[in-house]
């Protein structure tokens, strides 16, 4: 639904790509999740997303890393170790980001954030703000009527960007439960506003 909305956005000429990512051991994946494969995953994702779609010849691909519930915590911390280890660096070992992809947006829908690291959104959020990359802008989403991740943790999550001078905004969804956000139309204007922001 979101990407019929942009499709539909006559006054741009972007074209919009969803590479998603299915975790080690889910859906169709195979293999046994642990902290350092899923934090792997994220990093092949990143990688493949940069080098082998398509790419523009007049403009460089804009990222937009998003991450549910859980899943917040891990495209953050995917953010904080391509910005901590190397401005350019992917996974620490020589995989760079090319010159011509730029990581400009972070989209955390119904996040969690009290977690062991490496998924702990917080202090990947200020490894981020201390890094040499220019710092991405934030959407957080919150659940109006979030039955698992309690408020706190949204409204915690924006005042560690404020006191970090991270560009953010946190939207509550109205009616909204922990796994429906994206199918309301006011998460959907959002994430549309936010991706023409990016563009």
């Amino acid at each position: 639904m979101v990407l019929r909305a942009l499709q539909h956005d006559v006054a741009s000429s972007n074209t919009y790509t969803i590479v998603a990512l299915s975790y080690r051991d889910s859906w169709t994946s195979r293999g046994r999740p642990s902290e350092r494969g899923i934090g792997l995953d994220a990093v092949a994702a990143i990688d493949y997303a940069t080098t082998q779609l398509p790419k523009p010849t007049d403009k460089p691909i804009t990222l937009l890393l998003w991450g549910q519930s859980i899943s917040a915590g891990v495209a953050t911390t995917a953010l904080a170790n391509l910005s901590f280890r190397h401005p350019t660096s992917i996974d620490g070992k020589g995989a760079d980001l090319p010159a011509t992809a730029r990581i400009s947006g972070l989209l955390l829908e119904t996040p969690f954030t009290l977690l062991a690291k490496p998924r702990d959104s917080r202090a990947a959020l200020q490894e981020i703000a201390s890094s040499a990359i220019p710092n991405p802008k934030l959407l957080i989403l919150q659940a109006a009527n979030d039955e698992l991740v309690p408020s706190s943790q949204s409204v915690e999550l924006e005042e560690t960007c404020r006191g970090l001078k991270l560009d953010a905004e946190r939207i509550v969804i109205t009616g909204a439960l922990h796994t429906d956000v994206a199918t309301k139309s006011q998460a959907r204007r959002a994430i549309v506003d936010f991706l023409r922001e990016l563009s």
